[in-house]
């Protein structure tokens, strides 16, 4: 397969697309494989060489030389498979565990600075905006938003405080090992600094904190419902959490709604439920310390 050193995954998606490809009498590679590359591709840390080579069975296969080191990832339409960093046994792996074998193997060999995280946590949040964007397009294009509810601006500019960045490097500090006071004051700051500000956050319109329960919402608009729940989703979505069920946790226990209010959130969260999909679950190699944890 020699020929095929230095493919990108388009070019293979042409070449494997027809019956006898290699010459072997080998099926064409299914779509799916190439859409599971795709989505692991931009995972791969790019300052490291990575070859793509067609497998006969209908697979791709990432290969990565490092020193007198091999690593790969073996794409198929049922799943990843990777070899494992230390004992280097072939183990099957889903998308988010694939995800973090990868960032685990760049730690492994390059060290992790402050600088990976920020990278990383600045990816999420634009992520995040862009899910966010995504249900709430939902929400005007199906009609379920009255015209005079729609809100474009501040759906362009959700999140955006988050981005600038002071509040990136303070926000990503969640993903810091050993953590020290001082940070975890930071983090708190910025966190409340961001929900006292912006309105789709229950916070912004009751007295509390992240940590806190009762928070009275009721006087919240329709306007910041809407991409309130547009929030809710993206993050159900990223985290592989239930909508639904974070609807049933929250309402009246850590946020206190009207009855109007309780009808509006679960008419539009069961809508917005139906276009989540399970196979854009998320965690960016990272895994952070929750609000309510820290210990100022």
């Amino acid at each position: 397969m020699g020929e095929y050193i230095g493919n990108t995954i388009e070019s293979l998606r042409k070449a494997c697309s027809v019956k006898d490809w290699n010459g072997y009498d080998a099926d064409p590679i299914p779509e799916e494989v190439f859409q599971k590359a795709e989505a692991i591709e931009k995972y791969l840390p790019l300052d490291e060489t990575w070859d793509l080579f067609p497998g006969g069975d209908g697979s791709l296969q990432y290969e990565n030389r490092y020193d007198d080191d091999m690593f790969y990832v073996e794409i198929y339409p049922d799943g990843y498979y990777v070899e494992e960093l230390d004992t280097h046994a072939e183990i099957s792996f889903n998308y988010p565990e694939t995800v973090k074998i990868l960032f685990d193997m760049y730690k492994k060999r390059n060290g992790f600075d402050m600088k990976d995280i920020v990278d990383r946590y600045r990816f999420r949040i634009q992520d995040h905006i862009k899910r966010v964007q995504y249900f709430y397009g939902l929400l005007v294009n199906n009609s379920k938003i009255p015209l005079k509810d729609i809100n474009i601006i501040g759906i362009i500019n959700h999140d955006k405080d988050k981005l600038e960045e002071e509040n990136v490097e303070k926000q990503a500090l969640r993903y810091k090992a050993n953590l020290t006071h001082e940070e975890m004051q930071e983090i708190h700051n910025v966190v409340m600094a961001h929900i006292k500000s912006n309105p789709h956050h229950c916070e912004y319109w009751g007295k509390g904190t992240y940590a806190s329960k009762n928070i009275d919402c009721t006087s919240m608009t329709d306007v910041y419902l809407y991409e309130m729940c547009c929030d809710w989703a993206a993050t159900a979505e990223e985290l592989g959490n239930g909508l639904l069920d974070w609807c049933k946790k929250v309402i009246n226990d850590k946020f206190m709604f009207t009855e109007y209010q309780v009808n509006k959130i679960y008419e539009i969260c069961e809508f917005l439920n139906e276009y989540i999909d399970p196979d854009y679950k998320r965690d960016y190699g990272m895994k952070g310390i929750k609000l309510s944890e820290m210990k100022l």
